[in-house]
């Protein structure tokens, strides 16, 4: 259920994902499962809402538990903090400028970008944990990716994105912001 979620493109839980997000190996000792539960009901800024009913979300909530109980994080890891503004005003990267009405991410470089959630969240969408749903369950990389972007209806016939046309700057500047 965790990996069918996509819980890993952002938490690391398991010993497995990014770290783009609350480390729920780590927060297992301090975090109660109806915490757990209410985070997933009602998702911060960046986080997908999944639209789980409650029997999805008590099997979700057991899962990164049984997933997260046999870990313990490495003494050495820095924990990773990450801070959410709403409506940022920020046009000044190729995400927000192109993509951001529609989507959001979270990176390590930039935090959290875009407002939109017509699109899916594109979270993790270079890491092995994001959904492998480019035409027929490949992965995504910056090839697959500017192939998208050129025509999306020539990967997935009805496809409601429309083409981006980005610049090589913008196009390179958009993949460094996905991959970070």
């Amino acid at each position: 259920m965790i990996d069918a979620s996509g819980c890993r493109r952002c938490h690391k839980t398991g010993n497995q994902g990014n770290r783009l997000a609350a480390d729920l190996d780590a927060s297992l000792d301090k975090t109660l499962p109806e915490d757990l539960a209410q985070a997933i009901i009602s998702p911060t800024i960046y986080m997908p809402d999944f639209y789980f009913n409650e029997p999805e979300i008590a099997r979700l909530v057991n899962a990164i538990l049984g997933s997260s109980a046999v870990w313990k994080p490495g003494s050495g890891e820095t924990p990773t903090i990450a801070y959410f503004e709403k409506n940022k005003e920020n046009n000044h990267n190729t995400f927000n400028k192109h993509c951001g009405s529609c989507h959001r991410v979270l990176t390590h470089q930039f935090g959290g970008l875009g407002q939109g959630d017509i699109g899916p969240n594109l979270s993790g969408i270079f890491s092995r944990f994001y959904f492998k749903n480019f035409n027929d369950g490949k992965s995504w990389d910056a090839d697959r990716l500017k192939q998208w972007l050129k025509n999306p209806r020539n990967i997935r016939y009805n496809a409601q994105m429309l083409p981006v046309e980005l610049t090589e700057g913008e196009l390179r500047h958009l993949i460094q912001i996905l991959g970070s």
